[in-house]
């Protein structure tokens, strides 16, 4: 028995829960000590809005999109905006430092040899060097080559 998920994509959960919930509230923000609601609805056109936007610059299937912000609204719409065109959304937050950013986009061109990622080994919370860094692919490769490279657990 296998099993078949009712959407395909988080885009797909996203459209039918857009038309299903439109009038509904879907997002609350605190303004000038009142909250203040965005719907299901508003927040589609949000995304179909950036969705747009981020077409017509040429975003699409396997691109990303790298994201620097704390949790809000205009956060969840730039990741649905993204995963409708099928682009990959790298959520990062203020509050990490700038050199943990660095380790976290994916560059297909910049990284083609290593399957796009770029990686960064660390020993006592400190990187080390290049060559280190060098070895971490054919771990990667050799352990999760068909999950784009990436373990989703430790593989020890």
């Amino acid at each position: 028995m296998s099993f078949e998920p009712k959407y395909a994509t988080l885009a797909d959960l996203f459209q039918t829960s857009i038309d299903a919930y439109g009038p509904r509230e879907l997002f609350g923000t605190k303004k000038n000590g009142r909250w203040t609601w965005t719907t299901y609805a508003e927040f589609g056109n949000l995304v179909a809005k950036l969705r747009g936007g981020l077409a017509s610059l040429g975003i699409g299937r396997g691109d990303n999109i790298a994201c620097v912000a704390n949790n809000r609204v205009e956060w969840a719409v730039a990741a649905y905006a993204a995963y409708g065109l099928g682009a990959a959304f790298v959520p990062m937050y203020e509050a990490q430092p700038d050199k943990d950013w660095e380790f976290m986009v994916k560059d297909s061109e910049k990284y083609a040899s290593t399957g796009g990622w770029g990686f960064g080994r660390f020993i006592d919370g400190k990187p080390v060097d290049a060559a280190q860094h060098k070895t971490c692919f054919a771990c990667h490769e050799a352990g999760v080559k068909g999950h784009d490279y990436v373990f989703t657990r430790l593989a020890y």
